[in-house]
């Protein structure tokens, strides 16, 4: 990959061994820059992949890996949750995409994404310890709707919810 400053930046439909990219990233990223408990962390996003990919061909589903240069830097995928909502989950940019707006271009295809689909509106989760994601979120428009504690990743947490209209 070339300096941040001179990468190209693509999108690309997520598939054959990228779930286990997805996975292993999460786990090597979020849970060590959070103090979180890698297992529960990791056995999240495999539960959560394991419920999504046998479906990910389905109408109302989509998931994209971003790269720079040809290099995986994030991903993200969006489900259905109900008729006239979508979900955006699993959102993730390594370090070395940050600050290149890769973020920003995945939330961005999930919204185009979640139009196209007929979804009336995009929600998602995250915790209040994942302020580059709430940052970028807020950014493409999405509205804070409200929180509760939660332990899925090991220590107590906040997890905030948050949704655009489309």
């Amino acid at each position: 990959m070339k300096d941040k400053a001179s990468s190209t930046i693509t999108l690309r439909a997520a598939g054959r061994g990228d779930w286990g990219w997805m996975l292993q990233k999460h786990g090597e990223v979020y849970a060590p820059e959070f103090g979180w408990d890698t297992d529960m962390m990791e056995a999240f996003v495999a539960t959560a992949l394991g419920d999504f990919i046998p479906k990910h061909r389905l109408p109302g589903y989509g998931s994209w890996i971003a790269e720079a240069d040809g290099v995986p830097v994030g991903s993200v995928v969006v489900e259905r949750k109900d008729a006239e909502t979508g979900s955006l989950r699993m959102l993730l940019v390594v370090p070395e995409g940050r600050g290149m707006g890769v973020g920003k271009e995945l939330v961005n295809e999930c919204i185009r994404f979640s139009k196209k689909a007929g979804y009336s509106k995009l929600s998602l989760f995250t915790t209040n310890e994942n302020l580059a994601a709430i940052k970028a979120y807020e950014k493409c428009g999405f509205k804070y709707t409200h929180s509760s504690k939660w332990t899925g990743f090991g220590p107590e947490l906040e997890a905030m919810y948050y949704e655009i209209a489309l």
